[in-house]
């Protein structure tokens, strides 16, 4: 990175439920960090949780969030992510069935974006404790930049059946 490009902070939600999950989320994390213009600033836990919605027959899903600093634009850091995810095997682009890996782009910085490509924040973050419960480990302070309460709040009042607990 050079010191004249903006950097911003985003968060990743990192996912796996296909073969050996461990692997996937740090292959992954390392492909990111080799990216010149990627930093990984901080990773979550690992939690293990429940398929959502409700699939009993797949396996339970490895979740981290991370958080990055990075020189990309959200649509760059899609396509990073994109040939990531391509890049450790993941085949299925449906967003119910099983993966290798699944890299979502949460947050990116304090920006709103709703296009055919990209929804920013992820559209169905604030439903999911899978994405809550280690985005607020990651940072407890953040917010909501669309209705502005914190994540700490709407992780208290989201009705979520899927358990999710640390992985050891």
């Amino acid at each position: 990175m050079t010191n004249n490009q903006l950097k911003n902070i985003a968060y990743l939600s990192l996912g796996s439920n296909v073969g050996d999950r461990e692997k996937y989320l740090s292959s992954a994390i390392k492909q990111l960090k080799s990216n010149p213009d990627i930093t990984v600033l901080e990773q979550s836990t690992i939690y293990e949780t429940e398929p959502w919605p409700s699939k009993k027959d797949q396996e339970l899903f490895l979740n981290q969030v991370i958080k990055i600093e990075t020189t990309l634009d959200p649509i760059a850091l899609l396509k990073v992510c994109q040939k990531i995810e391509i890049d450790l095997g993941r085949k299925s682009k449906n967003d119910w069935k099983p993966r290798e890996i699944d890299i979502d782009i949460l947050l990116f910085g304090d920006q709103v974006i709703n296009s055919s490509d990209l929804q920013i924040p992820h559209k169905h973050m604030n439903y999911r404790q899978f994405v809550l419960t280690p985005l607020i480990e990651v940072n407890p302070e953040l917010k909501d930049p669309i209705s502005g309460e914190r994540y700490e709040i709407i992780l208290k009042n989201i009705e979520d059946e899927h358990k999710v607990k640390p992985h050891f």
